[in-house]
């Protein structure tokens, strides 16, 4: 990882390394939506236990 790439496969590594960030920012959006439907439905269910 360290050492750098020849110049012919610099596109190719750029890209690659787009890829994976892109990867890892939809894990994160993922994760997020996840975590957000989570609270969404304790969210309800403590209202729900209020209100009754």
């Amino acid at each position: 990882m360290g050492t750098p790439e020849p110049a012919g496969r610099s596109g190719v590594e750029s890209f690659r390394h787009r890829l994976e960030y892109v990867l890892l920012a939809a894990l994160v959006i993922a994760g997020l939506i996840v975590c957000a439907t989570d609270l969404r439905g304790d969210i309800v269910a403590l209202v729900n236990g209020l209100t009754t």
